[in-house]
């Protein structure tokens, strides 16, 4: 039997119930994909052992990778997502460059992240617009990193920066290379691949989900 599998660049491995969001470039189209799993306790987030290639070395971002899925299953608002078939290792190629992916996918220009200047959107209100994108890579300017005290009493990562003319404030981190960044450091500019996350109470949250500093 023949074994679906799709070639990526990974772009994410972004932190999702103390598990893994990965995403990634299709290298024949340019186009996005995210690879879930069908693992509903941690909401179809990868684990590690996922992510662990056949020789014991862990998938990491720029990995060119052959990945088996299942089949495409995309939601109303991720509608990159394939699954992953967990019968069979995800192998690696080799590793890319920055540039190499902006080649094959340029970093993208919108009015808006997905439709508003906050850190969420109504799900009703992006089915308004016909956003039909969960993940974007785009330059951004002025970054500023600060830690704050979400409504349950723990320190969250945020981001403030300015995408087309707009200020983004307090927009949630999820890259875990930048954990231990000092609370106030700034830079000039980064590309970013920004993510939006399932419905939460009608909501959906965007999260920073890799930060190429430049």
């Amino acid at each position: 039997m023949d074994i679906k599998t799709k070639k990526i660049i990974v772009m994410t491995e972004s932190s999702k119930f103390k598990n893994n969001c990965v995403a990634g470039i299709d290298l024949k189209t340019g186009n996005w994909v995210r690879i879930v799993s069908n693992d509903v306790g941690i909401h179809g987030a990868l684990t590690n052992e996922d992510l662990t290639y056949e020789d014991g070395n862990m998938c990491k971002v720029m990995d060119v990778v052959s990945v088996p899925y299942i089949d495409y299953v995309p939601t109303a608002v991720q509608t990159e997502n394939i699954l992953l078939n967990r019968e069979y290792y995800i192998e690696k190629d080799r590793e890319a460059s920055l540039d190499e992916v902006l080649e094959i996918h340029p970093d993208e220009l919108h009015n808006y992240i997905f439709g508003t200047r906050y850190s969420s959107v109504k799900e009703e209100y992006l089915e308004e617009l016909g956003i039909d994108y969960s993940l974007m890579l785009i330059k951004v300017s002025n970054l500023t990193f600060t830690r704050k005290q979400n409504n349950y009493g723990t320190i969250k990562l945020k981001l403030t920066f300015s995408y087309n003319g707009i200020e983004y404030e307090d927009m949630s981190v999820t890259d875990p290379e930048f954990y231990d960044i000092k609370d106030g450091a700034e830079f000039r500019e980064a590309y970013i691949v920004m993510s939006i996350g399932t419905p939460y109470n009608g909501s959906c949250y965007k999260f920073v989900s890799k930060i190429f500093l430049i």
